[in-house]
């Protein structure tokens, strides 16, 4: 998705994410702990305060990225954040997706080729705020098999950014995986069975859905139950 880059914060995150590894990000006038192996941020400003700095392109341009060894982390803490790692950490999947849902407002996006979406895990919308009632849905039909961007877009034909958008905010939050989609035969193209068209409502967040795509046993009750009420 070319227009991806149209976000100096995308284009960054897209380039850092590749990397791996644990960084000290520097972004005038706040540093911050990435491990993204381990999937956090450590950073002494709230989250609202991040969204401000990260999403201002004058702020993303001065970006500084330094690769940090495993042995340096309490150097770094006490470097960049008075010590206080732990209490200044926060899951890297859940900091993404807020603040790339920003980033992404007001780019059209479009895909060049047909992809296959497979869900690893379930996005936490319990603690998410920047999610909509098609995210919910989307999440609860990718997570019973891999499912084709063409299909799902097919499917909601009203909704094809927000099927992308959930698609880019899912890669770049660590929770899902996109690979080039096999060709069909001409007679099962269309095939696949549609979704439910989306609800007219969100689910509370109470009521969203199980974090994990492979839930608990004990889980696995209220995620039927959960899908029988989509479908």
């Amino acid at each position: 998705m070319p227009a991806l880059r149209q976000s100096p914060f995308i284009s960054a995150l897209i380039d850092l994410l590749a990397q791996g590894g644990v960084h000290v990000l520097h972004v005038s006038p706040a540093s911050f702990v990435v491990d993204m192996t381990n999937g956090w941020v450590a950073s002494r400003l709230p989250v609202s305060a991040l969204l401000r700095l990260l999403n201002t392109p004058e702020a993303v341009r001065s970006l500084m990225v330094h690769p940090l060894p495993d042995d340096a982390l309490e150097q770094a803490a006490q470097q960049h954040l008075g010590g206080r790692m732990h209490a200044a950490r926060k899951p890297l999947d859940l900091l993404v997706w807020e603040l790339a849902s920003q980033a992404l407002k007001g780019i059209t996006l479009q895909v060049q080729a047909d992809l296959t979406l497979q869900l690893l895990r379930f996005p936490n919308f319990t603690l998410l705020e920047q999610v909509g009632p098609l995210d919910v849905q989307l999440a609860a039909i990718c997570a019973r098999a891999p499912r084709s961007l063409r299909n799902l877009q097919r499917s909601f034909a009203s909704h094809e950014q927000e099927v992308l958008r959930f698609v880019v905010l899912s890669v770049l939050s660590d929770l899902a995986r996109v690979s080039p989609a096999a060709e069909a035969p001409a007679n099962m193209t269309h095939n696949e069975p549609a979704p439910a068209a989306p609800t007219a409502r969100s689910k509370s967040a109470a009521d969203a859905a199980p974090e994990r795509a492979r839930p608990s046993a004990q889980r696995r009750g209220f995620f039927k139950s959960f899908l029988e009420k989509l479908f």
